[in-house]
């Protein structure tokens, strides 16, 4: 054992025993500091200077390196293959893929705005349409109004006809086109053409030939009791002063349902309008055949019956229940029933 403070040893043999101390690894700096000096004792004023210090070596051991299972090693290749792929192809990476969505329903909504603007304004455009359609009816409502019953015609008092009071009737229950309408005795009334030019698909039947002639309106002559036209085919039916134009026969009792009216239900669809007006001829003599009119009228739902007045060159309304067939003014020139009806 080598002392610091050991004297005796010569510095060859104490520098043989700090080599084979550094070799054993033991602390060289306990071989490195000096023997004490008596004068540096007995002066404890004197501060010894610090030796540097010799780093000790020590013996390097082997490090293993880390154990990588199968496992691990697949589930490091795939990541480095999800990481090329999410480089390489945007939509791999979920915030990509997210903004991309984002970004096509941003797109939606927007072709989804755009076709609901496109069908607010066809709906707003199919509106207007409704809309004019209705205020021109209401003109010539008005208009035939004015001219009948607002002021009395002096100068021509035949100037409003039967046909027009027939008309403006028809035309206040008319419903909306392109509805298929058939009109009895369209050889000599005006409807049938008014009807086909407001965009309403027209048939018109009469015994005689007709002139009549229109994109819409079809006119087909009659022989006999049967109408050459489909079962359920039709919307509604108008017979304006009809009853006598055709050769629908009549019925040889007065229970027995007409040739007219079979021929009405056949071709009207449920829930379809027959419209129904007849002319009275003189104050002393009605060509109404009452018993023939209840006949016809029986099988449907009559939701209105009034009468047209002509008296003094003005026309008036008169609804059904204060107008009997004795209780016709002697003053009157004209008179017309107007029934609408309804299949049930």
């Amino acid at each position: 054992m080598i002392s610091q403070h050991s004297q005796a040893e010569s510095p060859k043999q104490r520098t043989a025993q700090l080599a084979k101390a550094m070799q054993n690894g033991l602390e060289a700096r306990k071989f490195i500091t000096p023997a004490p000096d008596p004068v540096a004792t007995e002066n404890s004023r004197v501060e010894e200077e610090p030796q540097p210090e010799t780093p000790k070596e020590t013996e390097s051991t082997p490090v293993e390196p880390p154990t990588i299972s199968t496992l691990q090693k697949i589930h490091a290749g795939w990541k480095r293959r999800v990481r090329r792929l999410a480089d390489k192809w945007p939509f791999y990476s979920r915030k990509k893929a997210e903004r991309a969505i984002a970004h096509l329903t941003e797109d939606m909504q927007h072709k989804f705005d755009v076709c609901q603007q496109l069908i607010a304004r066809s709906e707003q455009r199919v509106q207007d349409l409704e809309i004019r359609y209705q205020a021109i009816i209401a003109s010539e409502r008005q208009s035939f109004h004015e001219a009948v019953v607002g002021r009395k015609v002096i100068e021509e008092p035949h100037v409003v006809s039967d046909q027009s009071m027939e008309a403006l009737f028809v035309h206040s229950h008319l419903p909306k086109p392109p509805a298929r309408v058939l009109v009895f005795g369209c050889a000599q009334s005006k409807i049938a053409l008014e009807l086909a030019s407001l965009g309403f698909e027209v048939v018109g039947v009469d015994d005689r030939p007709s002139t009549l002639r229109h994109p819409r309106l079809t006119t087909i002559q009659i022989h006999g009791d049967q109408l050459p036209v489909a079962s359920d085919s039709f919307d509604m039916v108008v017979a304006p002063s009809a009853i006598e134009c055709t050769k629908l026969s009549k019925p040889s009792e007065p229970a027995e349902t007409p040739a007219m009216t079979k021929e009405v239900l056949r071709a009207l669809r449920r829930g379809g309008q027959f419209l129904l007006t007849a002319p009275f001829e003189t104050p002393q003599r009605t060509s109404i055949d009452w018993s023939l009119m209840a006949a016809i009228t029986r099988p449907f739902h009559v939701h209105e019956t009034s009468f047209a007045l002509e008296t003094g060159g003005c026309w008036n309304i008169v609804s059904g229940g204060a107008m009997s067939e004795g209780n016709i003014p002697a003053e009157r020139t004209q008179t017309i029933i107007l029934i609408a009806m309804e299949k049930g």
